[in-house]
């Protein structure tokens, strides 16, 4: 079972559902996901993807996020208020 369920993991067209979750950064250091955190939703199995939206111009333009995978490679950034 365990195998299957892994396999299904690298099959994105199995997943039951991928979920667009939008909101507005107040300017904080960090924010937390899940339920009664920053983005008030049911906490996610897994952080796909995530990125910032800005609308300054005519076009709002989107940056993609790096994510951080684990907290030793969070320990790693000198300067962590940046």
């Amino acid at each position: 079972m365990n195998m299957m369920l892994a396999q299904w993991q690298r099959k994105r067209w199995l997943v039951y559902s991928l979920d667009d979750v939008f909101f507005t950064p107040t300017g904080a250091l960090s924010y937390t996901v899940g339920a009664s955190g920053d983005v008030n939703i049911p906490r996610p199995d897994k952080i796909e993807a995530a990125f910032v939206r800005l609308t300054n111009g005519p076009l709002p333009v989107d940056y993609p996020l790096a994510l951080v995978e684990a907290r030793e490679d969070y320990n790693r950034f000198a300067l962590k208020g940046m």
